[in-house]
């Protein structure tokens, strides 16, 4: 049985150690690409996916913003209630531009 304990815990090790090993061996290869400039297609795919994300998001708070000022229009809701909700409605459309300005200007500051 304590044989059994030892075999276990040293294929928990091997298992880490091989979980670091392929780390770093994809850690180096990605830094020297993105070093190479053979990175920069993805990266263009990536700013094409977050415009969308931020595009798609500011176009369903202003459907959001114009339902609610139908329900008002037909009176099934009030102006105060409908405030309360455009406000909420407005800075979830604007959370992904802010975060990504956020983020850039983290990437941009150094120690």
């Amino acid at each position: 049985m304590e044989f059994y304990i030892v075999l276990k815990k040293l294929s928990q090790v091997r298992f880490v150690q091989a979980l670091l090993g392929a780390f770093f061996m994809f850690s180096a290869n990605v830094a020297l690409a993105q070093n190479a400039g053979f990175l920069q297609p993805a990266n263009d795919v990536l700013e094409q996916v977050k415009d969308a994300v931020i595009a798609i998001s500011v176009v369903v708070a202003i459907i959001y913003i114009v339902w609610q000022v139908l329900e008002v229009i037909f009176d099934r809701k009030t102006w105060s209630d409908i405030l309360g909700k455009c406000l909420v409605a407005i800075a979830l459309g604007a959370a992904p531009y802010i975060v990504m300005q956020l983020w850039e200007l983290g990437k941009s500051l150094s120690l």
